[in-house]
């Protein structure tokens, strides 16, 4: 289950989405533009949430209130360290277009 964000948060991967084929208002060309071919995204699943769709192998993610970083859980075992950008759609954005990354493709997270 996907965890909902703030309208601002949506507002915002819309207004990426829309730039997406497009580079400062204009259509891109190939090879204009930065792509990240290969990214990755993990929801706040709760540590509850996993044992209800699946009891000890479900993911989930572990994560303080307010932290930068938190941990990909199975069961009760860490599996992965992450940082913000895997579960916080702004922190992505603001990282992406810091980054002059003008598209990004996400993949399924491997766990």
């Amino acid at each position: 289950m996907l965890a909902v964000r703030p309208d601002a948060s949506r507002a915002r991967l819309r207004r990426v989405a829309s730039r997406a084929g497009r580079c400062g208002g204009r259509p891109m060309m190939a090879g204009s533009g930065m792509i990240d071919m290969h990214s990755h995204f993990f929801p706040t699943i709760t540590r509850e949430e996993a044992h209800a769709a699946e009891p000890g192998l479900a993911p989930w993610l572990a994560v303080e209130p307010g932290a930068d970083s938190g941990q990909i859980m199975v069961g009760d075992r860490p599996f992965r360290p992450v940082y913000r950008a895997l579960w916080d759609p702004d922190y992505r954005v603001a990282e992406l277009d810091r980054l002059g990354v003008d598209l990004q493709i996400v993949c399924a997270t491997p766990v």
